[in-house]
């Protein structure tokens, strides 16, 4: 696994105007590197835009392929590992959007983007196609990040403030909101749980999760659980993998290790050990 302080990563989180909207803005950079630079990256239950100044990038997720070069790509939501590779020198950028916000975005119903690296246009999303000419432009002027990252926020906040008063991307978000913040706060909580405490049936939240998301809910809680677990196991705060297993709401060994696997490739064990060779494994 390669060390990310070769590719200078900077990751930029939104003002308070965006913080409802946008998860995050990263940047990497290294215009003088002749190396292929591969990484791995545990999905979060965001979509994402990604940008690319420099030479190509190779995208992979679901065993599908794909080449990053000037046309921005749109990684959807999924519950699978994405890999990375840098090939040459490296300048790009991602936004990451919050899962309830994709429908202010997004002109194609949110499941169909789901699982998928998709070459976007303005049918997906409006006006794409200019402002990753701006972008493309503002690069070329030697602008900054934090000057990049103030033309992503005009932007963005401009296609919101043309959005928001319509009702139809309002409805049910306090709902969605509040079950995304329970399941993100609390990993270990099951489905009934989660239904009983928003005051709905497994059937309503399977709706609002296809609707504003693209994933199941089972998929995302997976997700959120196995980040809580790969973070504990980042910061080694943990005293045993039987304890963390429990501690994390699984009620035997095997199942806590299959999810783990299944979305980071690596067993709980093999993942600590890896971590010791390398400790900059992200």
């Amino acid at each position: 696994m390669n060390n990310i302080k070769s590719i200078n990563l900077e990751i930029i989180k939104p003002t308070d105007e965006l913080s409802h909207y946008v998860h995050s803005v990263w940047f990497a950079k290294n215009t003088t590197n002749t190396q292929t630079l591969s990484f791995e990256i545990l999905n979060d239950g965001c979509m994402g835009l990604l940008f690319n100044f420099s030479d190509d990038i190779l995208l992979q997720l679901n065993n599908r392929k794909l080449i990053l070069n000037t046309t921005p790509v749109l990684n959807g939501a999924s519950s699978d590992l994405s890999k990375m590779s840098f090939q040459g020198g490296i300048n790009a950028l991602g936004i990451r959007f919050l899962p309830t916000a994709n429908l202010y975005f997004f002109s194609e119903p949110i499941e169909s983007l789901a699982n998928s690296l998709i070459l976007i246009d303005d049918k997906i999303f409006k006006s794409i196609e200019s402002f990753s000419l701006q972008l493309t432009q503002a690069v070329k002027n030697g602008s900054s990040n934090l000057e990049l990252f103030s033309i992503i926020e005009s932007f963005l906040i401009t296609k919101i403030q043309a959005l928001v008063d319509k009702a139809i991307y309002a409805k049910n978000e306090i709902l969605i909101n509040s079950i995304v913040n329970t399941i993100s706060n609390n990993s270990e909580i099951d489905i009934d749980s989660l239904c009983l405490k928003n005051n709905i049936n497994k059937r309503q939240l399977q709706r609002l999760f296809k609707q504003y998301i693209g994933i199941t809910a089972k998929s995302f809680m997976r997700l959120k659980r196995v980040q809580s677990v790969k973070d504990r196991l980042t910061n080694n705060t943990f005293t045993s993998l039987t304890d963390l297993s429990c501690e994390s709401g699984y009620f035997d060994q095997s199942h806590f290790i299959r999810d783990f696997k299944v979305l980071m490739e690596l067993t709980p064990k093999q993942y600590v050990k890896r971590k010791q060779q390398d400790s900059d494994i992200k």
